[in-house]
């Protein structure tokens, strides 16, 4: 196999994770032209003159100027998550393909559940009393900010929306 590069092989052993991290990079791309697309539109209203601003064009243009924040924001965090994804070792991206595998593939009855002897619950519940609230906050806010970029975009578009809904 000497045509085969890594990239190729990662592809090929990690298919969800691959398409996850594709899937981030076509948002951030998105995320930034809808960004460019909400500055031109912002242009037609803050290019007044301060005699002729109204409570409403500046309350278009604070539509517009949150909806482009967000905008860039989910940009910004979507290229980060997509980052992230291809910066991971073959030893997370397996450990993340599996979690991916497992959620995608619902079991069909509880006798596929291997079962859990006492020592090995006892060991896990110790595990999660020993991870204190400070680790428990961290990943919830790391997992949350890598994965709040759609949230965002959709909010900054319904913004532009409004904006260009009060315009008329």
């Amino acid at each position: 196999m000497p045509n085969e590069t890594p990239t190729t092989i990662v592809e090929a052993q990690y298919p969800q994770v691959k398409s996850v991290e594709s899937g981030f990079a076509i948002l951030g791309l998105a995320a930034t032209f809808v960004a460019g697309v909400q500055a031109q539109v912002m242009t037609i209203s803050i290019n007044t003159t301060r005699k002729e601003q109204t409570i409403k064009i500046c309350f278009i243009n604070g539509l517009f100027m949150g909806g482009l924040i967000l905008d860039l924001v989910a940009s910004f965090l979507a290229f980060l998550t997509a980052r992230w994804l291809q910066r991971l070792s073959a030893e997370e991206r397996s450990k993340l393909e599996e979690i991916f595998t497992d959620k995608s593939s619902p079991r069909k009855n509880d006798e596929e559940q291997p079962a859990i002897d006492e020592q090995e619950l006892q060991k896990q519940q110790q595990q999660q009393q020993q991870e204190d609230l400070f680790d428990r906050i961290l990943h919830f806010w790391l997992s949350f900010s890598l994965f709040s970029s759609m949230p965002l975009l959709v909010l900054g578009v319904m913004c532009m929306a409004a904006g260009i809904g009060n315009m008329f």
